[in-house]
């Protein structure tokens, strides 16, 4: 099975001979993960000497095939805005043909769609159960406070954005499932991102048959929720105004038909994956941050008491919360939870002056982007006064790109935001959340780019002062 897959993500990577073709710089054998101490390296930190190295434009070898890396902002361009170059087919593995997998037709009308349901007007409507979902959440973190024990702030942002997405998309409360499907998603991001890493990075093999099994029974598990979702639905004689019920109404394009219910599957569980995964490392990231930066921390805290003065976040009060939002900008310059993206050109191609082989891996790196020196003053400084809209740079509009760009431009970036500023609201009214670790997190790549180890911390609670 993983040989079959290796062969669909990569296909045949040969590079022409011909002399009168301009291939990219790089070394000149496979890549290694270790550094020259013998040590073992990030995924990041062997791409950032490849780039210091070679430039803007490397090419490096895998067992699996040549990879061509582009870093600059205007080769990043032209790779999101060609039609034949695609994504390549690893995340359709676990979701089929889901809009954040698919590349077709099919996918563009998936996408047609459902772009209403995301577009800023309708994902006003949600501010209310997204607020209101996190409050009942942080109800269980008193006990906490109570005992003094340290919660993994990676952890309960993830089973909170899941419970927002689930309740706002398909009006289901997943609680009881939570806990079950969160641990078949690890598994399933696990193993895709140990295929990635192994074919991207020349990391060693960690895939077995007794993976393959398991990664087989989660994707199994994960079916199988969805699968109860959709039955529930059809049973009830409710049809709330939400993406389940667009979809079941939805007609497929080719077919004249109603969509099937392996299309609906692909795309509920599209939908729960993507919708809490990235906002949850996001908000993850940004509680490191402000751990690190407590005049930041205070500084979005007052905009907030100020903003709000003990009420509850509404929709307009968002427009507001203007240093939240650079907050949290900042947070995915640094740490995108998307940190690499992959690609493939249908037929040999050119970009930047340099020719690609058709079916070859190409690879966009926000993180490697993103710390640009060119593009990024200072770029390792923490600074969210780079996004105030009123004293930022005219910068490349591909210099910054945390939910990708082009056609495939993330379909929930607005629904990402609001839910991203609504939590972040919602929980500075009531907590401080205090790291307890010190020490940098490692920044680790599955597929989403997540703290390697967690991150343990304390909650303090947060009284809002009185003015006389």
């Amino acid at each position: 099975m993983f040989d079959q897959q290796m062969s669909i993500y990569y296909g045949n990577s040969t590079l022409s001979p011909s002399t009168a073709k301009i291939y990219p710089p790089g070394p000149s054998d496979n890549i290694s993960p270790i550094g020259p101490d013998g040590d073992e390296i990030s995924q990041f930190e062997m791409l950032g000497r490849l780039q210091e190295k070679y430039g803007d434009v490397f090419r490096y070898k895998t067992f699996a095939g040549s990879m061509y890396a582009f870093s600059h902002p205007e080769h990043i361009k032209q790779i999101f805005q060609r039609l034949d170059i695609t994504r390549t087919p690893l995340l359709s593995i676990v979701l089929g043909e889901g809009v954040l997998a698919a590349d077709n037709d099919h996918w563009k009308h998936q996408r047609r769609l459902m772009l209403p349901v995301f577009q800023k007007p309708n994902v006003a409507k949600f501010t209310s159960l997204i607020r209101d979902t996190t409050t009942t959440y942080l109800d269980g973190w008193s006990a906490y406070v109570d005992t003094g024990e340290p919660i993994d702030i990676v952890q309960a942002m993830t089973h909170l954005t899941l419970s927002v997405v689930s309740r706002t998309l398909f009006s289901v409360d997943m609680d009881k499932e939570t806990s079950s499907f969160l641990n078949s998603f690890t598994i399933a991001i696990k193993y895709l991102g140990e295929i990635a890493n192994t074919t991207s990075f020349n990391e060693t093999m960690r895939i077995s048959p007794e993976t393959n099994t398991r990664f087989q029974q989660a994707v199994g598990q994960m079916n199988d929720v969805v699968s109860a979702i959709i039955k529930d639905r059809r049973k009830s004689t409710a049809r709330p105004d939400d993406l389940l019920s667009l979809l079941l109404e939805a007609v497929d394009v080719e077919s004249g038909k109603l969509l099937t219910e392996e299309q609906i599957k692909d795309e509920v569980i599209t939908m729960l994956l993507a919708g809490h995964e990235t906002t949850s490392l996001g908000l993850a990231w940004v509680w490191y941050m402000l751990g690190h930066h407590p005049e930041i921390e205070d500084r979005i805290g007052n905009e907030i008491d100020e903003t709000l003065a003990g009420r509850k976040v509404n929709y307009e009060d968002v427009a507001n919360l203007q240093y939240s939002r650079m907050v949290l900008e900042e947070t995915m310059r640094l740490y995108p939870p998307v940190a690499v993206i992959w690609r493939q050109p249908l037929t040999e191609i050119e970009v930047g002056g340099y020719t690609i082989p058709e079916q070859t891996g190409i690879l966009v790196s926000p993180f490697l982007t993103h710390r640009h020196k060119d593009f990024w003053p200072d770029p390792l400084v923490f600074d969210p006064e780079r996004f105030n809209p009123e004293t930022a740079p005219k910068r490349h509009p591909f210099a910054y790109f945390p939910f990708g760009g082009g056609r495939h431009l993330c379909l929930g970036k607005h629904f990402a935001m609001l839910e991203s500023q609504v939590i972040l609201a919602t929980i500075l009214q009531r907590y401080r959340i205090r790291l307890l670790d010190r020490e940098p997190a490692i920044p680790h790549y599955l597929i989403t780019l997540r703290p390697k180890n967690g991150l343990l911390c304390a909650l303090e609670p947060h009284v809002l002062a009185t003015r006389p």
